[in-house]
């Protein structure tokens, strides 16, 4: 009788092919589970309420930034925290500023970026101003805060507005 079958050297290739292509296999979907939102870069910003010039529709906040160091005007998005409820601001490339405002809005926010350093990059040392602007417009109350957040940058700066 005549016996077939692979030769144990063919065999252990076999298994070792087999081995490597299953690890392999593993690997690929842990690190694409575990990728994410952690090995995304982080956003380090702090933003802080300057007292002056302030007023109850017109605050400025002055940014510290450390990740990314600076960054195009256009990767920042904006939203305001007012009265409970939270609104998030558009970038207008055009005006170079933020702002919600809609055809027919009796009143709308704005936040206009002033670059200090005239890098043209926001960084640290700059600062934003938040407006309210139109007819029977609300004020800002303590407890109220914007919130930064960067394009491809994991996290959130806050600033409190305290009047």
């Amino acid at each position: 009788m005549k016996e077939e079958g692979v030769s144990p050297v063919v065999g252990t290739l076999l298994m070792v092919a087999i081995t490597i292509i299953l690890v392999a296999s593993i690997y690929l979907f842990a690190t694409s589970y575990f990728a994410t939102p952690y090995m995304t870069a982080q956003l380090r910003c702090t933003l802080t309420m300057e007292s002056q010039p302030s007023t109850a529709k017109d605050v400025f906040f002055a940014v510290e930034m450390s990740s990314p160091q600076q960054i195009d005007v256009s990767l920042v998005k904006i939203g305001v925290f007012h009265n409970g409820k939270y609104t998030m601001l558009n970038y207008s490339s055009s005006t170079e500023t933020w702002s919600n405002y809609s055809a027919g809005a009796k009143w709308y926010f704005k936040a206009i970026f002033h670059d200090n350093n005239a890098n043209k990059k926001f960084d640290s040392g700059d600062e934003i101003e938040i407006k309210i602007v139109g007819t029977n417009a609300p004020q800002f109350s303590s407890g109220d805060s914007i919130r930064l957040s960067i394009a491809g940058y994991n996290g959130v700066a806050t600033g409190y507005i305290k009047l």
